[in-house]
């Protein structure tokens, strides 16, 4: 019998229904069915529900077509108790007999519209293996009523019309030989297949996150020390594929480590991350790769793992070697000192700019030669250069190694001072590190102190003697000059104090040039143009160079004035015009030059064409008395008070010579003001 018309008759229809009640025999057989089979129709007035009767009524009702069915309260009350919707179908009238109100909500439809559907009507038509549901409804019937239960995944449609994925339990329901009635239990899975999406895309995020990484990324198993996954930046790393990654136990990439390893995992625990840039990677080739390593502990299927992060950090690490080369090359083209570097054989291997100048070479002539080639002496020899240096760099100790002489490429030799260091390499000796200075600029300033010391003792014992001196001479002239005066002009004592008179004038002149020599004169310096003077004493040079020597004024226009004693200022000039005449005796050319320089003094410079100096005498003409002139001629003071002259005016002289060719003297000072 189809027990849906039973429930149309107790269930939400008007007052007065009427139903068709198929009678079914003791043999199971429905008469009304057989061919001209009579039909008998009841009509009965329903009593409108009470809400006692409508909630008894929640379920449809099952007639009890057989003795010792269910009772209806009874299955109403089971299916009403189960949180999942329950149906009854009736197999062979394809019918719902009965459904619970979670069926309705589940499938989001009526009382009325859900007992008028079928199975089909509520399932998707194409099914997630892609069969079609309406193929597989009658199977999955036919294998409940003959095999027993069933439990398979279904999708249906909600209907809103999206699909609404469940778990259906579908087993058989005897109420009767002659029946076919199957339970469905129908479980909503849609929050599930929602998460296992969710999961499923997050995984496949992460999934892709992991394998598009560049940093190798391994996931960590702590307790047994293996490596449970790694990503294909991890597998290219270490030279392994990443199957062969799986299972190696950790101890195979950080050989040696192990310890650190452990003590880093139990910081990343206890800490709940983690990082170290002290780790290096074994390679499957054999090479260690530093690494930086961040760590995190992460749970998979309720373990604790470790997912590691992995920073090649190969390139930032010759990037920073590379600079500090750079560092260490700029810092060594910068300084003024030679530096080398030469190996235990004493070859070089490296020199940089200072040495090369230096020595007056060039790299490709330098390098891979011995050191001791560029120093005098022979290399066993111990008390020469080559043989001191040879003995330092054996030693292996810092040594400092003063007055070597050094031979130029040029084959001209200078003296320097060297200090030898060992040169270690992974704290082995593989060298040694020479710097090496000229001395000579060194003992040339040296020199100068001296000069300017003994100059300044000289000057004060001078201008004290000159002092004095001056003080007799006032007398001498003074009586000279009253006797010469009182005789007449034939008297024959004249000549006598004639040279008498004019002994005393020249020492009172040297003896001015002593006062201001030794300072003991004050001088008033004012605003001199150096035009003006070089111009207003040519007249006076001329006659004193003769007509063998030309004299050439080069002088540069509109030039500042400078602070000096216009008196000292000829002075000057006369001094270098007489050195000059004398360094002239076959006649030549004779050139005072003015210019301003580039720092904004200016330059006055004396030029000749004479015999030149020697580098010795270079060394010693602003010494007091020295001179390179015969013996009787010339005083040696010249040279010296123009050195002192320029001194006071604050500015600096340069003496340029070669012998044969002539001598420039040049003499800057500062201008008067802004």
């Amino acid at each position: 019998m189809c027990r849906s018309r039973l429930e149309d008759a107790g269930c939400r229809t008007p007052a007065r229904a009427s139903f068709s009640l198929h009678i079914v025999d003791p043999s199971g057989r429905c008469p009304e069915h057989a061919p001209g089979g009579p039909e008998r129709r009841l009509r009965r007035r329903r009593r409108p529900r009470t809400d006692a009767r409508r909630s008894r009524h929640g379920v449809s009702a099952v007639n009890k077509p057989f003795p010792g069915a269910p009772a209806d309260a009874a299955l109403r009350t089971l299916l009403e108790l189960s949180p999942d919707a329950v149906f009854v179908y009736d197999a062979r009238r394809g019918c719902f007999v009965a459904f619970n109100d979670e069926a309705a909500r589940l499938f989001g439809r009526t009382r009325e519209q859900l007992r008028r559907s079928t199975p089909l009507e509520l399932s998707q038509p194409v099914q997630r293996d892609g069969r079609s549901a309406a193929a597989l409804i009658p199977e999955l019937h036919r294998r409940a009523l003959r095999d027993g239960p069933q439990r398979f995944e279904w999708t249906y449609v909600h209907a809103d019309g999206r699909p609404l994925p469940a778990r259906v339990h579908l087993a058989p329901l005897r109420l009767g030989a002659d029946e076919d009635l199957l339970v469905a239990t129908v479980t909503d899975l849609s929050d599930l297949v929602a998460a296992q999406r969710t999961l499923r895309e997050r995984e496949a995020w992460f999934r892709g996150i992991f394998e598009a990484s560049h940093d190798p990324i391994f996931i960590l198993d702590p307790r047994a020390s293996r490596i449970v996954d790694a990503n294909p930046a991890a597998a290219r790393l270490l030279g392994y594929d990443i199957e062969d990654l799986r299972g190696l136990e950790i101890a195979a990439v950080h050989p040696g480590e192990m310890e650190r390893m452990e003590a880093f995992t139990r910081d990343v625990f206890r800490e709940g991350h983690g990082w170290t840039n002290e780790l290096s990677c074994l390679t499957r080739g054999g090479e260690r790769v530093p690494a930086e390593i961040a760590a995190a502990p992460v749970s998979l299927l309720g373990v604790e793992h470790m997912v590691a992060v992995v920073r090649d950090i190969r390139a930032r690490r010759a990037k920073h070697e590379d600079d500090l080369r750079a560092q260490r090359e700029a810092l060594l083209d910068a300084v003024g000192d030679g530096v080398l570097l030469v190996d235990l054989d004493c070859r070089v291997v490296f020199a940089n700019p200072a040495a090369l100048e230096q020595l007056a070479t060039t790299a490709e002539a330098l390098l891979e030669r011995s050191f001791c080639t560029v120093l005098t002496g022979a290399r066993d020899d111990p008390h020469s250069p080559a043989g001191r240096i040879e003995a330092a760099i054996a030693s292996g100790e810092r040594e400092e190694l003063l007055d070597l002489t050094f031979v130029r490429g040029d084959g001209t030799t200078f003296t320097g001072d060297a200090t030898c260091t060992p040169y270690l390499r992974d704290r082995r000796r593989t060298g040694a590190v020479i710097s090496f200075r000229s001395v000579e600029e060194r003992r040339r300033l040296e020199r100068d102190l001296r000069h300017a010391q003994k100059m300044q003792a000289v000057g004060r014992l001078a201008g004290g003697i000159a002092h004095d001196f001056n003080n007799l001479l006032t007398g001498i002239l003074g009586s000279a000059e009253l006797a010469l005066a009182s005789l007449p002009a034939s008297h024959e004592a004249r000549e006598d104090l004639e040279a008498i008179l004019r002994s005393a004038r020249t020492g009172a002149s040297l003896t001015r040039r002593l006062l201001q020599f030794g300072r003991r004169d004050p001088v008033e310096r004012v605003p001199v143009d150096l035009n003006e003077v070089a111009g207003g004493m040519a007249a006076l040079l001329r006659p004193l160079l003769g007509v063998d020597i030309e004299l050439a004024l080069e002088l540069a226009p509109d030039l500042p004035p400078v602070l000096g004693d216009p008196a000292s200022l000829d002075q000057v000039l006369m001094n270098l015009a007489v050195n000059a005449r004398d360094a002239m005796p076959e006649g030549g050319r004779l050139t005072v030059r003015s210019e301003r320089v580039a720092d904004g003094r200016i330059a006055l410079e004396v030029t000749d064409t004479g015999v030149g100096m020697s580098d010795d005498e270079l060394m010693h003409i602003f010494e007091p008395f020295y001179t390179t002139k015969e013996s009787g001629h010339g005083t040696g003071l010249g040279l010296a008070s123009v050195y002192g002259v320029v001194e006071r005016m604050g500015g600096e002289i340069t003496v340029s010579s070669t012998r044969g060719e002539g001598t420039t003297i040049r003499i800057v000072v500062p201008p008067a003001g802004p």
